[in-house]
């Protein structure tokens, strides 16, 4: 069966949900459990500050790897993609078939090395990456600056 694209977007957002929907379980069940004093929202409350404190912990450690062509390449291999396991997982394989020998050996080059760049980091600063150029996707536009400017408000300088 062949999907459009736009549908091919719908079902990538809904195994994105499901797979949040476990997880967020999970987290509430493990937490709930041993502090049955947490409500549901409190749990929730407590998990995303933490996530937030994790991001804004770790975006400086991609200051100074990344390019503003690199972003842009995420940007658009990405296509607004929600963050995900399969998504950080599966960054050098959207970006090999995104840079198609078609498109020459600049590319492929670039390509490559942005591939490596990706692969030395650990899989956290890996989601923390996602998660910035989830953001750039959603807000830069709406706030009018450049990639390079959305990322300082970010706390990550590039290249």
């Amino acid at each position: 069966m062949k999907y459009s694209i736009a549908e091919m977007n719908v079902l990538q957002k809904q195994v994105v949900m499901e797979f949040s929907e476990l997880n967020t379980a999970h987290y509430v069940q493990g937490h709930t459990g041993t502090a049955p004093w947490y409500s549901l929202e409190q749990s929730l409350v407590i998990g995303c500050s933490r996530l937030q404190l994790i991001l804004e912990n770790q975006r400086s450690n991609l200051s100074g790897k990344f390019t503003e062509a690199d972003i842009r390449a995420l940007l658009d291999v990405s296509g607004g993609m929600m963050l995900s396991h399969e998504s950080i997982e599966s960054l050098s394989w959207h970006l090999s078939v995104h840079y198609t020998t078609d498109k020459g050996s600049d590319a492929i080059h670039d390509r490559n090395l942005l591939c490596r760049r990706i692969s030395a980091l650990s899989y956290v600063e890996r989601m923390v990456l996602m998660d910035a150029v989830e953001q750039a996707w959603h807000r830069a536009p709406f706030h009018n600056v450049s990639i390079r400017d959305f990322f300082l408000t970010l706390e990550i300088e590039l290249l």
